[in-house]
């Protein structure tokens, strides 16, 4: 059961996440601010929660009688469920590295101070500060201002709001306790849902069940690699790490269980929440959701239902997926308005941060996507997962040929990573199979390859599961944490314009962690980038009050900013406020003694 449950666990949250967004949005028309409120968004997250494990638990039901019905312990080498040892690989090798990365997450919480945090204080993790705090003191999904679309930040603000902190320094840095955690977490369900989707994918191309486990263990480690997991943690690329999860729980959906009510569920729950997450990302999920929604209008388009898994028919299966992409287009509708009028495709001329190409894994993809798009041809599940990866391959460099940049900057190159990413399944997949050929011949050069070949994968995997340690005990280049966390807790740091603590990349980073403290008095934000002592002077002299953060002597700052007479400076402190408790146990005690009455954002 427990194998099971995980294999639910991404699915269930992406509905949960959806059902949030609908809330959220919903809550704009009737005036709700239940994200402003403690009360409330512990009962909102309360039911979301509720909804996980519930539709956790029906799944792997529904799940444990289809495999029952179908006769897995019976299929010899096709499944490979013949002893103990093959259920057991097959059950929790796709599982390995999400379990190792859950794992360094908890180990870093025995980390003291400042060094757990360091690694999510550089590139864009602290502009996902300030938007998480702006939508908790907006108090629901709100488009008309920010028009940058937030279903991460929603779910982030309610679980923040939950936990009963406030607008103060000792907020803010349970706010990045909570999305560094959080980002963390949720790399660790893409890599589950990436190894699950492998090993389904394997199985259904044909691979024994130890075979498929195998693909699902090695796609699943991929996704650690350094090209992966390093860059896009590091820079802050919350977005991206979203709509990648969104991409492979939509894979597996459509190759697990694409003639089912709760395939359209999901696929469409994973449609609505890319909406509000990436929306060059829609045309993949939607994709997987036309292919599972048409297989619930005509039954055996995909083949035949699994025994124990419920299929709809007639006017029954029109209404299940009419509603859902009723609910899912609605949703999207105040997205994608906002992108359209206030953002548009020349917004990807902006550079962004230098987010490289996973060139040798996007090469791999590829190659193995045609590989299975041409043998598996008549295979309609198999053709949908490889076309979601060379169409998002291909939108890359179409979206740069169109706004007239080169395929590797920002906004083209994540498209790039996204392929890369969601490829590693049929990656895997390929490798599986060509590892077969090679046991199959069991003797001569072909032997010696094939243990050579395992021998590299084994020891790339190992690499993997290794990497995200370098993370988790805050070896990855990132800024002064400790500078940067003393700089912002300190008091009246909020009445500062400008930040010197004589490192460049501190002090811009500590500049745009400010807004943090201004998000309910005005929506304008800081210069997002470096400032010279021009500018800086600009906006001392804008100020009626001049205040310079700074960890100089006064003589020091005066003289840098002569150009403003009246100049405050504001010393950083010498220690971080205290934070005893983790955010987790924070809600947990939070719910138990206070039951819900707090006054909200102060």
């Amino acid at each position: 059961m427990a194998r099971r449950l995980l294999g639910e666990l991404a699915p269930t949250v992406v509905v949960a996440m959806a059902a949030l967004v609908v809330v959220a949005e919903l809550a704009r028309w009737v005036d709700w601010p239940f994200l402003s409120s403690v009360a409330w968004s512990r009962v909102v997250l309360t039911a979301a929660v509720a909804l996980v494990v519930v539709t956790s638990l029906r799944g792997a039901a529904v799940s444990a009688r289809g495999s029952a019905g179908s006769g897995e312990r019976d299929r010899g080498s096709r499944t490979g469920a013949t002893d103990r040892s093959t259920r057991l690989l097959a059950g929790w090798a796709p599982a390995v590295p999400a379990l190792v990365l859950t794992g360094y997450a908890v180990v870093s919480r025995f980390q003291s101070g400042p060094g757990r945090w360091e690694w999510f204080l550089g590139g864009d993790s602290v502009r996902h500060v300030v938007m998480t705090a702006a939508e908790r003191s907006t108090g629901f999904l709100d488009y008309s201002v920010e028009p940058y679309p937030r279903a991460w930040h929603t779910l982030m603000a309610c679980v923040w709001s939950a936990t009963g902190a406030h607008g103060d320094a000792a907020g803010l840095l349970s706010l990045v306790d909570l999305l560094s955690t959080g980002i963390w977490l949720l790399y660790a369900l893409l890599s589950l849902a990436t190894g699950l989707t492998a090993q389904a994918l394997g199985a259904r191309c044909g691979l024994p069940a130890r075979s498929a486990a195998l693909c699902g263990l090695v796609a699943a480690a991929l996704t650690l690699v350094p090209t992966l997991i390093s860059n896009y943690l590091v820079l802050g690329l919350h977005s991206s790490v979203v709509g990648a999860l969104l991409l492979a729980v939509t894979a597996r959906e459509v190759v697990v269980r694409p003639a089912t009510r709760r395939a359209v569920v999901v696929t469409g729950s994973c449609v609505l929440v890319m909406a509000h997450t990436w929306q060059l990302l829609l045309p993949a999920a939607a994709l997987g959701f036309a292919l599972v929604a048409l297989a619930q209008l005509r039954p055996g388009l995909v083949g035949a239902a699994d025994p124990g898994r419920r299929t709809g028919s007639g006017g029954a299966s029109a209404a299940w997926v009419g509603g859902t992409v009723l609910v899912a287009a609605a949703s999207a509708v105040p997205s994608l308005a906002a992108v359209a009028t206030k953002v548009g495709i020349q917004h990807a001329t902006d550079a962004g941060v230098d987010a490289p190409v996973p060139f040798v894994l996007l090469t791999l993809a590829l190659v193995s996507s045609v590989v299975l798009l041409v043998r598996r041809r008549r295979d309609l599940v198999v053709v949908t997962v490889a076309l979601a990866v060379l169409g998002t391959a291909l939108s890359g460099p179409l979206l740069a040929a169109r706004v007239g940049i080169s395929p590797t900057t920002y906004y083209p190159s994540k498209l790039l990573w996204h392929a890369a990413v969601l490829g590693l399944a049929p990656t895997a997949v390929l490798g599986g199979r060509l590892m077969g050929m090679l046991e199959s011949r069991a003797k001569g050069a072909a032997r010696v390859l094939w243990l050579g070949a395992g021998a590299a994968i084994g020891a790339v995997v190992l690499g993997c599961l290794a990497n995200p340690l370098i993370g988790a005990s805050g070896a990855w280049p990132s800024p002064h944490g400790a500078v940067v966390l003393r700089a912002v807790t300190t008091p009246r740091a909020a009445d500062a314009q400008v930040v010197w603590t004589g490192d460049g990349a501190d002090d811009t980073i500590s500049r745009i962690l400010l807004d943090y403290y201004r998000v309910a008095q005005t929506p304008a934000r800081t210069a997002q980038g470096g400032l010279d002592v021009a500018t800086e002077c600009q906006l001392l002299s804008e100020s009626d009050a001049p205040a310079v953060l700074s960890t100089r002597d006064e003589p020091d700052v005066r003289a840098r900013y002569a150009c403003a007479p009246d100049v405050q400076r504001i010393p950083v402190r010498p220690d971080l406020p205290r934070q005893s408790v983790s955010v987790i146990r924070k809600i947990a005690v939070s719910v138990i003694r206070h039951g819900g009455a707090r006054t909200p954002w102060a």
